[in-house]
């Protein structure tokens, strides 16, 4: 491991109370001598290493903070972590840092990760008056947490919370710290964090992580309801987003009363729910059986100028199917053809589907052709159902004619199906054109195909 440079004593300056930031060139002049040494400094540190581009920066009385800065940024690509805290510090104390010196320096224990480093950044920035900038702090705890992990990330929250952190400062440390918490599934300990700080204003982002983690897991003491009253308590502006995570869980966990009064809500109260919001309650309701209900989410959806996207078609094509109502599906899948949507695969598929469980097969057969001439890909299961509603139709035709291009698709039907196809046709008599295909797809099948 590199060892850091220790600067000579003439190197040092008697350290200041307060260091200014740095300005802004006083002429053009000068930011044209600071933009070449920059230059200069790449340049050594390309031919020479680090410590020869240490030396040249402090050994120029005119460097710049820029120039330092520059210097840290390139000891970042060998992450010299040690070494850029001792510059760091030392451009502190000549007066040539500013907050960007340290979050480069901090960026760096971050990447490699170096927790020591970090904390050794941290206590200078703070001697110098920089330690309570935001993106300083986020950055400190993220170093901390990747090399030492969530409870010295913790304790060093507590460190700066006892020193004292700004309004932003502690937006920051507490919003980094819950996130932390999340990343680590400990969702109980990010919620009490927040509920600790009531002061805190945190963006929506951190509660919708929290709300999407809680949804994953069996949320047994109610976290994800705790974080959205969290929301609300603290005016945070409701995340569409945080809303449909939860009617989602909520449905998938089967507690009904809660999906209809958090729709309720949405509906009244806002936030005003987006396509993915309907498609959650029209699918909630259709797996329920409840297909009236879910053709009135559809409607509801269109009045309030809602546009429907592929996942509502194919959802409402599939309610259709379920209510014995093959032509209104078929009418959807027309309306997003024409849209600029544009039909997909799987909603030609869950046309044919509903027109074939309700005995449509000719109308489905319209359409196969279509997904044929339009290179659409269509399951192989879809050919074999569809054949064998033709068979119980008993229409020789078009059972033929089905055959006869699932042939030239080299599809095979499960060895199962051909079984069922041949009791189906002995059952009902005649299609006997059909009997030599189905015994040769019986033989070129195996017993559990």
């Amino acid at each position: 491991m590199s060892t850091a440079f220790v600067p000579s004593s003439g190197w040092f300056r008697r350290p200041r109370a307060s260091v200014a930031r740095c300005s802004t060139a006083g002429s053009e002049d000068a930011a044209v001598r600071w933009k070449r040494f920059n230059s200069d400094l790449r340049k050594t540190f390309r031919t020479q290493g680090y410590a020869a581009t240490v030396e040249t920066v402090l050994g120029n009385d005119e460097s710049s903070c820029e120039n330092f800065n520059q210097v840290v940024t390139l000891m970042g690509r060998e992450q010299l972590s040690e070494q850029a805290h001792s510059l760091a510090e030392e451009a502190a104390r000549r007066g040539k840092a500013d907050q960007l010196t340290f979050q480069l320096a901090m960026r760096i224990c971050q990447e490699r990760p170096d927790a020591q480093s970090a904390k050794a950044i941290m206590g200078v920035a703070q001697s110098f008056e920089f330690g309570e900038d935001p993106k300083l702090v986020k950055a400190f705890l993220n170093a901390v947490f990747e090399d030492e992990g969530i409870q010295s990330a913790q304790e060093e929250l507590d460190s700066l919370v006892q020193r004292g952190l700004g309004k932003s400062g502690l937006n920051y440390a507490v919003g980094t710290m819950a996130l932390l918490f999340s990343a680590t599934d400990h969702l109980k300990e990010a919620v009490n964090l927040i509920e600790k700080f009531p002061e805190v204003d945190l963006p929506a982002h951190i509660f919708n992580t929290l709300i999407a983690k809680a949804s994953r897991s069996n949320d047994l003491e109610g976290l994800m309801e705790t974080t959205l009253q969290l929301m609300r308590s603290r005016c945070v502006k409701s995340d569409v987003a945080s809303y449909n995570t939860l009617l989602n869980s909520f449905h998938l966990r089967r507690e009904y009363e809660k999906v209809e009064q958090l729709w309720d809500q949405m509906i009244q109260h806002g936030p005003e729910p987006t396509p993915a919001s309907y498609n959650i309650m029209i699918n909630y309701y259709l797996e329920r059986g409840l297909l009236v209900e879910s053709r009135e989410v559809f409607t509801e959806m269109q009045d309030r100028g809602v546009t429907p996207d592929r996942y509502t078609f194919t959802a409402m094509i599939k309610a259709f199917g379920r209510d014995n109502e093959p032509e209104r599906a078929v009418e959807l899948l027309r309306a997003m053809s024409g849209s600029r949507l544009g039909a997909d695969p799987v909603t030609y598929q869950a046309t044919i589907h509903a027109c074939l469980s309700c005995g449509r097969a000719s109308a489905a057969h319209v359409i196969m052709r279509e997904m044929l001439e339009n290179d659409i890909p269509i399951r192989s299961m879809m050919w074999t159902w569809l054949l064998e509603v033709y068979i119980a139709k008993s229409d020789e035709l078009r059972a033929v004619e089905v055959a006869k291009k699932m042939g030239e698709l080299c599809i095979l039907p499960k060895r199962s199906n051909v079984l069922h196809m041949k009791r189906e046709i002995n059952h009902l008599g005649g299609l006997q054109s059909l009997s030599r295909t189905l015994d040769r797809w019986e033989k070129d099948t195996r017993p559990g195909d």
